[in-house]
């Protein structure tokens, strides 16, 4: 009885090792002129036949592709455990990619070559960090009426924007982990909101503070136009004055007759 429970004990811990490290390795299908490995309604011809063979064929299923070896074997696990959650609550595929070799492409064409000529599902967000040059470059976009509806381009500058800075200190397991929780963010939000990326990586409503700072002078321009418009009316006599306005009339009287005039006083003095 205990030999059994410590097989069974041995056998589990096996079994959860060999689930951690299947990612050890990007495991590449080679494709063939006879199998190229491309999804259903691609047209293989003379114009793209090389590209499609240099391009990688995958298990879509797997997520993550850390091709350029960026990532521990426990932290892809982890990744891809957070990927499949994100695909079943969201029901988009999320494809994250790494890599050090652009196989002579520039970068866009390397992300849409491995896109479109692997199987991923038609509404997908892709994302990927290629450390081929010196500096890094990072790629993210949504495929299908889905996906780009809820990542849209404000919302993808915002999110790569935020996750550079775990780039720049080379914690390639941060960036992937703060990126898929802000698809998470995103995708958990009122769709039609405005929302960004704050400091800390959460999903926040975007205040417009540069048009609410353009609204409030503007208000003061025209309030401070309008106090003094008002100040100069008051100060400004009336088009209709006239002197004999000033005059009181229980105290003085002025008679005219004809060329002449003649001012009679007369006085309440008793």
């Amino acid at each position: 009885m205990k030999k059994r429970v410590l097989l069974s004990i041995v056998l589990l811990i096996c079994f959860l090792f060999s689930l951690e490290n299947v990612y050890a390795d990007v495991d590449v299908i080679p494709r063939t002129e006879e199998n190229p490995l491309v999804p259903d309604g691609v047209v293989v011809d003379d114009s793209n036949r090389d590209i499609i063979l240099k391009t990688p064929a995958v298990d879509a299923s797997k997520k993550i592709y850390d091709f350029a070896d960026l990532l521990t074997d426990k932290e892809e696990y982890k990744l891809y455990l957070s990927l499949k959650k994100y695909t079943k609550e969201t029901h988009l595929d999320a494809i994250v990619v790494t890599t050090d070799d652009l196989l002579d492409l520039n970068f866009d064409e390397y992300v849409n070559n491995f896109y479109f000529y692997n199987k991923f599902d038609s509404n997908a967000v892709i994302f990927v960090i290629s450390v081929a040059e010196e500096k890094p470059n990072l790629f993210m976009a949504g495929h299908g009426e889905k996906a780009e509806s809820i990542y849209s381009d404000s919302r993808i500058s915002e999110t790569l924007k935020y996750i550079y800075n775990d780039v720049k200190k080379e914690d390639y397991y941060k960036v992937v982990d703060d990126y898929v929780n802000i698809l998470f963010g995103f995708y958990n939000l009122d769709r039609e909101g405005n929302y960004r990326v704050n400091r800390n990586g959460n999903v926040v409503i975007a205040i417009p503070y540069i048009e609410i700072s353009i609204i409030a002078c503007s208000l003061t321009i025209i309030f401070i136009i309008i106090s003094f418009i008002k100040l100069m009316s008051m100060n400004r006599l009336s088009s209709s004055f006239h002197y004999t306005d000033l005059l009181d009339s229980s105290s003085m009287s002025v008679i005219t007759d004809t060329d002449e005039m003649i001012d009679t006083v007369v006085s309440d003095k008793k």
